[in-house]
């Protein structure tokens, strides 16, 4: 009898070893499958996190590059037009003529790296010209940071100016690849002075 009791509890130990056994198992598979199916996801993510952080922290950095940039640099072309006026005479055409394009510019919110007037050249006249007239040409070259469409209205106000006539000699485009859709265009412009006899112009 006994030794059919001992069997009995051997057998039944037996069993919860075993429902033990096959949860440990279980639960170590259950481990092992998340280990192995999260842990390379796990290092994805944080992976993905550390280059959005380097991208958020250079896009900082960009922006204060930028309105440093641009603060200094409006500084920079107003204090290079207070130099221009100082140079030139009060009144007359050539200051008014600068004034003018410069006025015109900002009005379209376009950025003015230079406006350098160039010497003053006479075109040659035929000798049949009988005209008591005479005509100066001044060229200005200017740099400056404007959009297509800015550039396409700065242009046709070159043809329209208020107290004189422009023509756009040559020109050269290339865009921006800081500050996009800002392209950097180097105009060269003539604008014509005409004196009568006297030299009143």
């Amino acid at each position: 009898m006994r030794i059919l009791e001992r069997i009995k509890n051997l057998a039944i130990l037996w069993k919860k070893k075993n429902i033990h056994i096959f949860v440990i198992a279980g639960i170590s598979l259950f481990i092992g499958l998340y280990l192995l199916m999260l842990t390379p996801l796990k290092k994805t993510i944080d992976l993905k996190r550390e280059e959005w952080r380097n991208l958020e922290i250079r896009l900082i950095a960009g922006r204060m590059k930028l309105d440093t940039y641009l603060r200094l640099n409006k500084s920079e072309i107003d204090a290079e037009l207070e130099e221009l006026k100082r140079r030139l005479p009060s009144e007359g055409p050539t200051s008014a003529i600068l004034e003018e394009l410069t006025k015109r510019g900002k009005e379209l919110n376009i950025e003015f790296i230079s406006i350098t007037p160039k010497p003053v050249t006479i075109p040659r006249q035929s000798p049949a010209a009988t005209s008591k007239l005479k005509c100066k040409i001044l060229p200005i070259e200017i740099k400056m940071k404007a959009t297509y469409r800015n550039l396409a209205e700065y242009l046709n106000i070159l043809e329209n100016l208020e107290r004189n006539f422009a023509t756009v000699s040559s020109f050269q485009i290339r865009k921006d690849e800081k500050i996009f859709p800002k392209l950097n265009v180097n105009l060269l412009i003539y604008t014509y002075i005409v004196e009568d006899e006297g030299g009143q112009e």
